[in-house]
């Protein structure tokens, strides 16, 4: 058995980030160390997630053996309804 990709593949783009304000900084500088480590990394992989290590494998290996076409549908048209309600819940620019 093996994957079938039909197209348009969806993706969700993940950032990581560490509030200025968070109370607990040292902290959250080393989770962010342990998500980019190789181990983080093949957690996430466990758990479906592609890989943003060139040293951890990919599961299903044959998943990024071909070219794929990125294309962020309504960014553009949203980005800056997107920006204000990321800095309301962060509570950035007040």
């Amino acid at each position: 058995m093996d994957w079938v990709a039909v197209e348009p593949v969806l993706i969700l783009p993940l950032a990581l980030m560490l509030n200025k304000n968070a109370p607990n900084p040292n902290a959250g500088r080393l989770f962010i160390d342990f998500v980019l480590s190789k181990s983080g990394q093949e957690v996430l992989r466990d758990k479906g997630r592609i890989p943003a290590r060139s040293d951890v494998t990919i599961d299903p290996p044959g998943l990024l053996k071909r070219d794929w076409k990125v294309e962020v549908v309504g960014l553009k048209e949203n980005l800056r309804t997107l920006v204000k309600f990321y800095g309301e819940v962060f509570g950035i620019g007040r």
